[in-house]
């Protein structure tokens, strides 16, 4: 129980000190999201409990009122100050400090957690974070607040979280980076970001399998830095409309002299936007200007307050407002802001319409003439289609979309120009009509039901001889056909070779996972990767649990955040849990830490071992589960009550090297290699083993 004894002095303890700050930006030992861990130094603060320090709480909810929303362990609003009432300690409130700024900055983040070190009054306080300038802010300043409050000071809060807005509002996506990725996870489509400091460039799906997203914009291929994927967007759009023009689908376009009339102001037509998706029906917009109709009593400028005041009620349109393109536009119909228009008269405000200027967004994909249809169809198949391209909209200035296109084109009343990034909100929140989610139905087509989203990953964690392991599922999945990307902590290597990366990263399971011409990937997944960095990629389909490192607990090993043997067990056993749904795990039923840390695992599961009685490979397959287990020279395939025969003649020695053969056995039959074709490999592989051994006799 949190001591009663109240804690002040004339000169306070020495702060809390921040022994590291650092992003883990994957799956790791503390949280399966990405999380800021900040291990810190209680100092002479360490066992003070916070009811023991004079006016702290009323200190804290002073300056942070907001953290009353925190329920912490108690479950209710409030409960986070029960509990600075009841007596917590320090790093607990650091850790709902952090996570409360992001909050107030406008961003959605609740997961954290503060857990004690092995070395004496340091603690590792972790906490979710989603920008990492954000994050790292968050850490310094809750740190720098708890600091000034135990001096007694007032710490500077608002300039804080001035700051924390403005990195939340510059790495805000566009709303169709938003879209993409909310229906990509709706759809379990992995997302890999490939620059971290534009948000709106990422790609969906891994390896041979990968599509490539930038603001919005589907691209057959993606190069490196923003200004190269730009380039290749104006790159694309240019060859469309110049080939469009050679091939006679549509004519030259018109100079933007002869656009104008003859007073030199711009005709008043209508503009539209077509979206050309995978040969589906075109989807026809009109982006409407804000108009406003006479009544013979008022004058145009109260209209427009009017039409304002209305907009605000509704909240679905923005408000128009009388700036030089309107003033010009009403001097051309001789009308000023103080006119006063008969009753009935039309008057336009904006030359087009955009959601921007006050116009209204209207569907008129019904409108849309056969003749236009088959045009644009013409448009998708000829130019989309063949460069693997499936989406791309036209902007088109005509007086009517009933009228032939083709035809009003030559005769210089249209315009068309193309683009490969419509806006996502327009087409599914018009103001008018029936929306359409191009997310959903580009997603659709990108990834059909029946092919892939992602290559499979085979991921190996161990204390001993997990490169081994790597290394031979390698050279195995390479004999059944597959290429291979084996990504040590190092380098990525496909057939043994350092693969050249498309994005800047000296991660390589990221390198691999951008890689489009890799089948799968073979992951080295170290216990400084889980307690340090993190897992980068989004779960694998065999998650392999060699052995344990038993010497790594204790002071000092791995930033102190692995205290017992059993903490190590349960950070390795991360690999074997972080995996898809239909995912397998392979476990070594030879180590009891290892059965034991994954008590809770409900995946499919293949165990190995070298006892045929082992009890936790007896118990597994008693319920119909698969173990691999070697009896002295014969390697057999337990399911359930059925043994099956993989190999004989096995004559290894050291234990290491039997549980290597057991772990590739099993990974390979998780991975869904046939048993038959199996077998065939073992027996082979087994041969040349005892030839190499006669070699060298």
């Amino acid at each position: 129980m949190p001591s009663e004894t109240t804690f002040h002095q004339e000169t306070p303890p020495q702060a809390l000190t921040a022994l590291d700050i650092r992003l883990v930006r994957g799956a790791n030992a503390f949280a399966w999201s990405p999380v800021v861990r900040l291990t810190l130094d209680l100092g002479a603060y360490d066992e003070v409990f916070t009811n023991t320090i004079e006016g702290f709480r009323e200190a804290l909810q002073q300056q942070l009122p907001s953290l009353y929303d925190h329920q912490c362990s108690v479950g209710k609003p409030g409960g986070f100050f029960q509990r600075v009432q009841e007596g917590t300690l320090l790093g607990h409130v650091l850790e709902h400090i952090a996570l409360e700024l992001q909050v107030l900055g406008g961003m959605d983040v609740t997961y954290g957690k503060t857990r004690r070190t092995t070395q004496k009054g340091v603690y590792n306080v972790v906490f979710s974070y989603i920008h990492d300038e954000a994050g790292i802010l968050a850490a310094r300043s809750a740190l720098e607040i708890v600091n000034s409050l135990l001096s007694k000071e007032t710490p500077d809060i608002a300039p804080i979280i001035i700051r924390l807005k403005a990195i939340n509002n510059r790495f805000l996506p566009s709303y169709s980076t938003q879209a993409l990725t909310a229906e990509a996870r709706r759809r379990s489509i992995p997302l890999v970001r490939l620059d971290g400091k534009h948000i709106d460039i990422f790609q969906l799906g891994t390896g041979k399998h990968r599509q490539y997203f930038e603001h919005g914009r589907h691209l057959p291929h993606f190069t490196s830095g923003i200004s190269a994927t730009i380039g290749i967007s104006e790159t694309l759009k240019k060859e469309m409309m110049s080939d469009l023009v050679q091939t006679g689908i549509l004519p030259q376009p018109k100079s933007a002299n002869s656009e104008e009339s003859n007073d030199g102001a711009p005709p008043l037509t209508n503009d539209y936007r077509i979206l050309l998706l995978n040969g589906g029906v075109p989807r026809a917009l009109k982006l409407a200007p804000p108009i406003i109709a006479g009544d013979g009593k008022s004058s145009i400028q109260a209209l427009v307050d009017v039409l304002n005041r209305q907009r605000h009620t509704s909240g679905r349109l923005q408000p128009v407002a009388i700036d030089t393109e309107t003033l010009g536009l009403l001097a051309e119909q001789d009308y000023t802001p103080e006119s006063i228009p008969y009753k009935g008269v039309i008057i336009r405000l904006k030359r087009t319409g955009t959601l921007e200027n006050g116009g209204a967004v209207i569907d008129m994909t019904d409108e849309l003439s056969a003749a236009n249809a088959v045009l644009l169809g013409s448009i998708a198949q000829h130019w989309l289609n063949s460069r693997g391209i499936i989406m791309a909209e036209l902007h088109i200035t005509t007086p009517s979309l009933r009228s032939y296109l083709l035809r009003s084109a030559e005769e210089g009343t249209t315009t068309i120009r193309t683009s490969l990034s419509p806006d996502m909100a327009l087409y599914q929140f018009p103001t008018s009509g029936r929306g359409y989610n191009i997310a959903q139905n580009l997603l659709a087509a990108l990834f059909p039901p029946e092919k892939p989203k992602h290559i499979p990953i085979l991921a190996v964690t161990a204390g001993i001889g997990g490169d081994l392991l790597a290394i031979m599922l390698d050279d195995a999945l390479t004999d059944f056909g597959y290429t291979v990307g084996r990504a040590t902590p190092q380098e990525l290597l496909i057939r043994k070779d350092v693969a050249p990366s498309p994005i800047s990263t000296a991660n390589s399971v990221l390198q691999a996972l951008t890689n489009p011409t890799l089948d799968c990937i073979v992951a080295e997944i170290p216990l400084e990767t889980i307690t340090r960095d993190g897992i980068q990629y989004d779960r694998a389909d065999v998650g392999i649990v060699l052995n344990i490192d038993e010497n790594a607990a204790g002071e000092g090993a791995f930033d102190n955040a692995l205290e017992t043997r059993e903490d190590v067990a349960h950070a390795h056993a991360l690999v074997a849990e972080y995996i898809h749904d239909d995912g397998v795990s392979v476990l070594n039923a030879n180590n009891p830490l290892i059965t034991r840390s994954v008590e809770r695992h409900d995946s499919e599961t293949i165990y190995f071992a070298t006892a045929r009685m082992n009890p936790r490979l007896l118990l597994h397959c008693s319920r119909g589960g698969k173990a691999v287990l070697l009896d002295e020279e014969t390697m057999f395939l337990r399911e359930g009550k059925q043994e099956t025969l993989l190999v004989r003649d096995i004559r290894l020695d050291a234990a290491l090297d039997k549980d290597l053969l057991l772990a590739l056995t099993s990974s390979l039959l998780a991975f869904g290699i046939p048993l038959r074709k199996l077998q065939s490999w073992l027996k082979t592989m087994i041969e040349r083993i005892s030839d190499h051994k006669k070699q060298h006799e």
